[in-house]
């Protein structure tokens, strides 16, 4: 009997295991959740990406003109943020700073509580954002301030012919009352995809960026 009942685990185990699978392979579709985390499909490797924040801009006055155009831009990352990161060169006030960290930058905020966004690298007029994957290795503190080592671009926006330079992309979001769905479908020149999602509160935070010569 427990060879029986052992033997009907493994069966199910198997089976929610290949069900999740064919949830995240499944081309441009998002009908997979994958809790706050994201993959490189075949990867079989999951990243967690507990926190997400909407960052707001402090501008200084010599930088503030009637073409700047304030975007909602937000952040998924394991990163602890507090109320104000203050970044100046390679230095940023994290209370805990990031191993990895997914950018969105959506150009003309959110049209709807509820849309699809889509990017082609080839159709830079009509995008509706820009996005950008980092992973780093650990992180060296000073006088309160942390910089950020062993950077890693898994994927970005933009102009290029690296192997991580992303061709297609789509978002759907859909804000509720009290959280935001998120997920993410990502197509790199390698030919790579990268599916994620994230379900959760935005914490919002000013992002001090200085107005300094770091050369």
């Amino acid at each position: 009997m427990v060879k029986y009942i052992t033997c009907g685990v493994l069966l199910l185990f198997c089976l929610i295991a290949c069900n999740k699978d064919n949830t995240v392979l499944n081309g441009n579709k998002f009908n997979f959740d994958l809790g706050n985390s994201y993959t490189v499909e075949n990867s079989g490797v999951f990243t967690s990406t507990p926190r997400a924040y909407k960052a707001e801009y402090l501008y200084y006055p010599n930088e503030l003109s009637d073409d700047i155009m304030v975007p909602f831009e937000i952040w998924l990352t394991d990163a602890e943020i507090g109320s104000v990161l203050y970044s100046c060169c390679s230095n940023h006030s994290y209370i805990s700073p990031p191993t990895r960290r997914i950018i969105f930058n959506f150009y003309n905020g959110l049209p709807s509580k509820s849309c699809v966004l889509h990017y082609n690298q080839y159709n830079d007029n009509e995008n509706d954002f820009s996005i950008n994957i980092q992973t780093y290795t650990g992180a060296e503190q000073t006088e309160g301030s942390y910089s950020l080592l062993g950077r890693t671009v898994l994927a970005s926006t933009g102009s290029g012919t690296y192997d991580y330079s992303i061709t297609e992309a789509k978002v759907k979001i859909t804000e509720t009352k009290n959280d935001y769905k998120i997920k993410y479908i990502i197509h790199t020149l390698d030919g790579g995809i990268i599916y994620g999602s994230y379900e959760g509160n935005l914490d919002i935070f000013t992002h001090d960026i200085c107005n300094a010569d770091c050369d």
